[in-house]
């Protein structure tokens, strides 16, 4: 009779895991692991595998004021969180990881924010050796963007071995100068990438002296979420639509796609499963033309095309808000022909490989404040 001891690793698994879905399921994603109160185990192999999964999906938040609590072991204060978080024996299954950064307002700036925030954040990714997902959120204000920077460079010094997933919230800093360098460095181990720009002045110049260091080490990226501040033409982001990345998932919002950013979409037409695009407006080409292309990517099976339409003053020196209605050009008819065409064609496409049609929901754009814009959103 062979020894339960001696069971394979999967099998000690599935009763956590089972327990963990069925958690899931009954509460929303990121409230589900905080309803787990206790899980009884019978032995120690159990107790283990449980303590490894729970903790990979527990999301810890890292706030702003643990950049400024010392925690290394000598110089931690009794009010350090982090210092806490360090010495927990089960730190080292963490997968997810958030941060913020913030400066807390009775502390000067001139106080070395930079300095210790990338010796704190630096110590903190030490002991995280399993960190796969990784989010930041940048402050708003000049020191803030100071802190940002060292946390890039900590993070770019750690580069942890198992980072796959990379979201940044840049908020409204209007130059984010490590990023690009972290970019560099990191980008050749990332698969999912998510970058959000709020300021319309910021544009990292140093990426566009970089692109091809960008675009060539961008190759493995999988799923790409671009968000721009939904008011110019920004050249900075289309170095990271890289175009030999085997990307599956591709998501723009609130941008002006100029030729470039088109050719980039095309480029991915073997690989391209789900695009999703609101509030883009083209600079260049027109939707026909677009979705005619779509129509002949053979794995796309998913497109949520919504607040689309064209812009009109992308070109002027400093184009004001685009949702003035005197700079948003609507749709037109022949952009809806093709975009039914394309629509047609995926249906027919997932019902061959035996999955749901579609249906198509057209409403007033509020968006875009005008009465004859048209929404379409394209959903199972």
């Amino acid at each position: 009779m062979t020894d339960i001891s001696c069971l394979p690793t999967e099998i000690y698994d599935q009763p956590t895991q089972i327990t963990l879905l069925f958690v899931e399921g009954l509460f929303p994603a990121c409230l589900g692991i905080q309803h787990l109160k206790s899980l009884r185990l019978v032995s120690k192999r159990f107790y283990q595998s449980a303590t490894r999964i729970l903790f990979g999906a527990v999301k810890i938040g890292y706030p702003g004021n643990g950049l400024w609590s010392s925690i290394h072991p000598l110089e931690r204060g009794p009010e350090s969180r982090l210092s806490r978080l360090c010495e927990f024996e089960f730190a080292g299954y963490v997968r997810y990881l958030e941060a913020r950064c913030a400066r807390p307002e009775l502390m000067s700036p001139y106080e070395g924010l930079g300095l210790k925030a990338y010796h704190n954040f630096l110590f903190l990714l030490q002991q995280l050796p399993f960190l796969q997902h990784f989010v930041l959120h940048a402050g708003v204000t000049s020191d803030e963007g100071l802190v940002l920077d060292s946390v890039l460079n900590a993070l770019q010094y750690a580069r942890p071995e198992g980072l796959r997933t990379l979201y940044l919230d840049l908020a409204s800093q209007k130059e984010v100068p490590a990023l690009e360098s972290a970019l560099v460095d990191l980008l050749p181990q990332i698969y999912h990438l998510y970058v959000k720009w709020n300021a319309k002045d910021n544009t990292p110049r140093a990426m566009l002296d970089r692109q091809s260091l960008v675009r060539e080490y961008g190759q493995r990226l999988q799923s790409l979420r671009l968000t721009g501040p939904h008011q110019h033409d920004m050249p900075a982001v289309y170095p990271l639509l890289s175009p030999h990345a085997p990307l599956k998932h591709l998501s723009l919002v609130g941008i002006v796609m100029s030729s470039d950013a088109i050719s980039a979409i095309q480029s991915y037409k073997a690989t391209l499963v789900h695009l999703h695009l609101f509030d883009v407006h083209l600079q260049a080409g027109t939707w026909s033309q677009l979705f005619s292309e779509l129509c002949r990517f053979p794995r796309l099976l998913d497109m949520h095309i919504l607040s689309c339409g064209y812009v009109t003053a992308a070109n002027q020196p400093n184009p004001p808000l685009l949702h003035s209605c005197d700079l948003i050009e609507s749709p037109r008819s022949e952009d809806e022909s093709a975009m039914m065409m394309c629509v047609l064609i995926m249906r027919k496409r997932r019902r061959a490989m035996g999955e749901k049609g579609w249906k198509m929901i057209r409403m007033a754009c509020a968006l875009q404040r005008k009465p004859d814009c048209y929404q379409v959103h394209l959903v199972d």
